[in-house]
């Protein structure tokens, strides 16, 4: 299956994201091969820490998962991460991950891939955007396990757990971090439920279904399995 973007007229949000994945994975009323789609504006990058547009934000949701999904009520589910406490100052957010998933290229999803989305968020060098200013004063990741990691911010921040769910903060390889450097955002790598085939500025791009997708949020009710090995 692919999925055709392209810069003329759409509106956009987050509901878009959610119903072009689930019609795609084959969740809705109709299960498309092709489904073309027109867009309000060009792309400025698919970089999510980069992009300084919010009308690219529906599309990164394809390509790339959050620790949570905020659904279409405001209510907080699981995504990447599988359950989560916040301690009782509201200083510190642990998060337990999903130990089965892996990115585009292969590379394996762990706290480890999160520590490194959070440093490269955090480096001046990167200039981050919208995504910088997500996390507010929780700027700190480390892994507290192979499958834990834990964020601590230097006052109390109410709004993070929610705001994680912002595609914005959308995982991404490690790998593809340090392989392509400044140019991350013509090449996306992230574990979501669609990958990208091809990208042409200002033109289209084409995005396919990743076959080994088998973690969407619940209420998306995605009946996906993992594929086969045999």
């Amino acid at each position: 299956m692919t999925s055709k973007f392209r810069p003329t007229a759409f509106r956009s949000g987050r509901t878009v994201a959610a119903l072009l994945a689930a019609t795609l994975l084959g969740t809705g009323a109709a299960c498309a091969k092709d489904l073309t789609v027109g867009w309000a504006e060009t792309i400025d990058t698919l970089n999510p820490v980069t992009t300084g547009a919010r009308n690219v934000g529906p599309l990164l949701a394809n390509i790339f998962d959050t620790l949570v999904w905020l659904n279409k009520d405001f209510k907080i589910e699981p995504l990447l991460a599988k359950a989560w406490k916040v301690s009782p100052d509201g200083k510190t957010y642990t998060f337990e991950l999903r130990d089965d998933v892996k990115f585009h290229d292969g590379t394996p999803f762990d706290a480890d891939a999160v520590v490194a989305n959070f440093a490269y968020i955090t480096d001046k060098n990167t200039q981050s955007k919208i995504s910088r200013g997500l996390l507010g004063p929780c700027l700190n990741a480390s892994a507290t396990g192979k499958y834990e990691v834990t964020i601590s911010c230097t006052e109390p921040y109410a709004p993070l757990l929610a705001q994680m769910g912002e595609a914005y903060l959308g995982m991404q390889s490690p790998a593809a971090i340090k392989q392509y450097g400044p140019d991350l955002g013509a090449h996306p790598v992230g574990t979501g439920p669609f990958k990208m085939q091809s990208y042409a500025q200002d033109q289209s791009l084409v995005l396919v279904k990743n076959p080994d997708y088998h973690w969407m949020a619940p209420s998306l009710k995605h009946e996906a399995r993992r594929r086969s090995t045999s």
